[in-house]
């Protein structure tokens, strides 16, 4: 288990143009595997997978990450987010 650092993307690229990530760094407290980063020692680099269909006709890019936690907008909206308040920010 861990938490996402950054969402890495070539230069002027951006989700909005529907560009998809380079990678994604992640954090992860209970790695014990080689360093990427030497002062980060647990963040890893999580490359995209390519995997074709069982029919060998196209194919499927993904990240390997499973959504720990979450909160849908209508569980948040009477809730105040920002500085000074428990919630930070909010990412849509």
């Amino acid at each position: 288990m861990g938490t996402v650092q950054e969402i890495v993307y070539l230069k002027d690229k951006s989700p909005l143009d529907g560009t998809l990530p380079q990678f994604i760094i992640g954090d992860f407290p209970d790695y014990c595997g080689p360093q990427w980063i030497t002062d980060k020692p647990k963040w890893i680099l999580i490359p995209f997978v390519n995997i074709p269909c069982s029919n060998h006709c196209c194919t499927v890019n993904f990240i390997p990450l499973s959504l720990a936690y979450a909160e849908t907008g209508h569980t948040v909206q009477t809730q105040s987010a920002g500085p000074k308040h428990a919630i930070p920010y909010i990412i849509i």
